[in-house]
């Protein structure tokens, strides 16, 4: 781009339009806390934007915004939120295909009840407890409640 088109246009693209810490995602559509999600405004046109609220809104240089610490990445980040999503879906189908079974043994889907006191519940990776004992304590905590 020549320097008179420069001019022209009021300049590069490299400032925010921050309001109440967020910023303008481009054309002014929506908000965003990220700044490589953000929009990039010519200085003119961020200052004009932020001059509407100047209580708590600003114009800000791209180079004044310090990029994100440590190993935030947005691509990232939605790269896992769909992996996170196909394993839900695979976590559905798996239910769906184990459904007859636990019928045809005659028990409802989140019924425990065919399940062997030996069996092991897990939670985070580490073994939490005996179904037979969490079997207990339920029985021994309904009986609680009965007394009273």
């Amino acid at each position: 781009m020549s320097a008179d088109k420069l001019i022209e246009s009021g300049g590069p693209c490299e400032w925010l339009i921050r309001k109440d810490g967020y910023f303008y995602r481009p054309n002014k559509s929506g908000y965003t806390t990220v700044k490589s999600e953000a929009g990039r405004y010519t200085e003119l046109d961020a200052r004009l934007e932020a001059e509407i609220e100047p209580w708590h809104m600003a114009a800000i240089h791209q180079d004044d915004v310090p990029d994100p610490i440590g190993d935030f990445n947005v691509s990232e980040i939605a790269s896992l939120k769909a992996a996170l999503a196909s394993i839900h879906a695979d976590n559905l189908r798996l239910r769906e295909s184990l459904e007859p079974f636990g019928k045809a043994a005659g028990c409802h889907s989140d019924d425990k009840s065919f399940m062997p006191d030996e069996m092991l519940i897990w939670r985070g990776g580490e073994c939490a407890i005996r179904l037979g004992d969490l079997r207990a304590a339920r029985s021994l905590s309904q009986a609680g409640e009965g007394e009273q």
